[in-house]
């Protein structure tokens, strides 16, 4: 594997539902002046543009983050305050203005996603349509923002039933392996791994019916001693290495 520079893994474990609370605040996130003059100019640009399907709506920022030890279960939880913004300003700060805006002014709209994992054993991996804002064209794990105030593992359950078209039977085991961040785009993320009932066929036959299939120009199954070279010789989102890194980790030590 390449040395690790686009992103960041800062809490591993095996983390269920329970073990996330969540403080929203009240009110809206406000940016300065000028990063709102940024943010207005960067969606112009998008929304001019005819390769990119891009429109806003209300996400949530990441204020903090605080873990603490379960002394019953012996494991972390997570405290999450968050905060609503809209895609508009992560879309005009973090995606296109990470290098020149402070930290306190990136929206850092909180994201998970997941390994998804066949009865084969094989993964699956999709790469992204180039008219995604964000992450276009390269190979990505599924995943999503939080649009809704629920904890990661039930926001990829509904991301897996949108994107692939699973249902809860069709998961035989799900857990959040950790939390890392995207540093290209300094944004924050979920990793997390979802073992299903299907194998490789049938999830192929239910993508066909997939609300959102479209996301996704072209995927592959993976088998798991071939991940690390695949990740190697094509375009991969760095919070997808991430998540893939972290699965590796965990099923190597089963």
């Amino acid at each position: 594997m390449n040395l690790v520079t686009d992103y960041k893994i800062t809490h591993k474990g095996l983390f269920q539902e329970a073990d996330f609370r969540l403080e929203i605040l009240p009110g809206k996130r406000k940016y300065t002046a000028a990063t709102r003059k940024l943010i207005n100019a960067a969606w112009q640009d998008a929304r001019l543009n005819p390769e990119v399907n891009i429109f806003n709506g209300k996400v949530f920022s990441l204020i903090s983050i605080v873990t603490s030890s379960n002394t019953e279960t012996g494991n972390d939880t997570f405290l999450l305050k968050m905060q609503a913004t809209d895609y508009k300003s992560f879309y005009g700060t973090n995606v296109c203005n990470p290098g020149i805006l402070p930290k306190s002014e990136l929206s850092n709209v909180l994201s998970a996603c997941a390994v998804v994992e066949t009865v084969e054993g094989t993964v699956f991996v999709g790469k992204r349509n180039t008219r995604l804002a964000e992450t276009g064209g390269v190979w990505h794990v599924p995943g999503g923002t939080f649009d809704v105030v629920i904890n990661p593992i039930a926001l990829m359950k509904r991301e897996l039933a949108e994107e692939l078209n699973i249902s809860d039977t069709d998961i035989q085991y799900a857990v959040c392996l950790g939390f890392g961040e995207n540093l290209l785009m300094k944004k924050p993320e979920f990793l997390c791994y979802y073992h299903l009932n299907l194998t490789e066929c049938q999830l192929t036959d239910k993508i066909k019916d997939a609300p959102d299939q479209a996301e996704h120009t072209e995927f592959v199954f993976i088998p798991m001693e071939e991940l690390s070279s695949f990740i190697d010789t094509h375009p991969f989102a760095p919070i997808g290495k991430a998540c893939v890194n972290r699965y590796l980790e965990y099923i190597k030590d089963l």
